[in-house]
């Protein structure tokens, strides 16, 4: 069902606001998911945590990984536009690819 409403918003028109894109901010929150995630949760377990390398990779892969629909699901209930959303989960899809294999192939 999260997917099906997914489809639908992304196939919706959307009105920029006021000049700005309205693709910058799920942009933004695509770029934080996929970059800023996996490095944080790697500073994590080699400085810090210095955790078992059985371990380590698949919590970096789930770091790696993109946006979940749960937050457009929750929009939904709670009657928020769920665009900016459903955008930041289809950008950090198509980025996660990337992510995923240079993440893998550590």
């Amino acid at each position: 069902a999260a997917l099906f409403t997914l489809g639908i918003v992304l196939s919706a028109p959307g009105e920029p606001a006021a000049g700005r894109s309205d693709w910058a901010m799920p942009a933004v929150a695509a770029l934080m998911r996929l970059a800023a995630m996996p490095l944080l949760a790697w500073a994590i377990i080699q400085g810090w945590l210095a955790s078992d390398p059985l371990w380590a990779a698949p919590a970096l892969l789930v770091a790696a990984g993109p946006s979940g629909a749960m937050p457009m699901v929750i929009g939904l209930q709670y009657g928020v536009r769920t665009t900016a959303v459903a955008r930041a989960v289809l950008l950090s899809t198509l980025g996660a690819l990337a992510t995923l294999s240079v993440v893998a192939g550590l």
